[in-house]
């Protein structure tokens, strides 16, 4: 039993160098890639938010809703 597994250990090491050597068949002819665009920069992916209607039109938003102004001054000056 042990001669037969060697046996067909043997025919496979020295089939399988051949079955690989074998040139490959062209397949279908494939389409040309499609060129990939170029990436959009962050204010380029944000200029459709950007421009929403209700950011552009503030007065739509009530005052007590609306943002708050941001301070100009550092809270760590008291001098200035």
């Amino acid at each position: 039993m042990c001669a037969s597994i060697r046996a067909a250990m043997l025919a496979l090491l020295v089939a399988l160098p051949a079955v690989a050597a074998e040139p490959q068949r062209p397949s279908a002819p494939q389409a040309p890639p499609r060129p990939v665009p170029p990436p959009l920069t962050a204010k380029e992916r944000l200029s459709g938010k950007a421009s929403d209607e209700q950011r552009v039109d503030d007065c739509k938003v009530p005052p007590e809703r609306r943002t708050r102004p941001r301070p100009t001054a550092c809270p760590w000056e008291f001098g200035s």
